[in-house]
């Protein structure tokens, strides 16, 4: 069985780059999904840049405006917020950064791999934990992962 690849990510900048670069190289079978990744599945977050604090001074520079502009795009400074954060005024509106991300689950996912070994590349901002169900660890899903890559903090 040919390898697969399925990149999951709730930022449209980081799947637009990646789906670039496989149209580049054109190989293997890639497939691009437009979720996050959860312990519940269904919830629709925001991708959310709070570009209001990356600078804690005022200023009508349309150098530094464009600076802000293109840090819209950085995904390690994107976070995810619920509807209902938003509407509550925890979070601005006007920052969020695209449509919502409907959040899956590990077990869903494992669900869609025709593969029997599953290398995990995952980078869930501290929640890895939660993501990564028990069955996923145990094999019960019939898949066997002999690495997961995730950073520690």
């Amino acid at each position: 069985m040919g390898k697969e690849v399925i990149v999951l990510d709730a930022v449209y900048y980081n799947l637009a780059l990646i789906s670039m670069s496989h149209k580049m190289t054109n190989k293997g079978r890639v497939r691009i999904l437009y979720n996050s990744i959860s312990d519940k599945p269904g919830d629709q977050l925001y991708p959310y840049l709070e570009v209001s604090h990356m600078f804690t001074f005022s200023c009508n520079d349309p150098t530094i405006n464009l600076i802000k502009a293109q840090h819209q795009h950085m995904a390690g400074a994107t976070y995810l917020v619920s509807k209902e954060s938003l509407d509550a005024g925890k979070y601005k509106w006007e920052e969020v950064i695209g449509p919502p991300a409907v959040s899956t689950t590990t077990r869903e996912i494992f669900g869609s791999i025709e593969a029997d070994t599953v290398v995990i590349k995952i980078d869930v901002e501290g929640h890895e934990c939660k993501a990564l169900l028990p069955e996923i660890l145990d094999q019960s899903t019939g898949k066997f992962v002999p690495y997961i890559f995730m950073e520690v903090r």
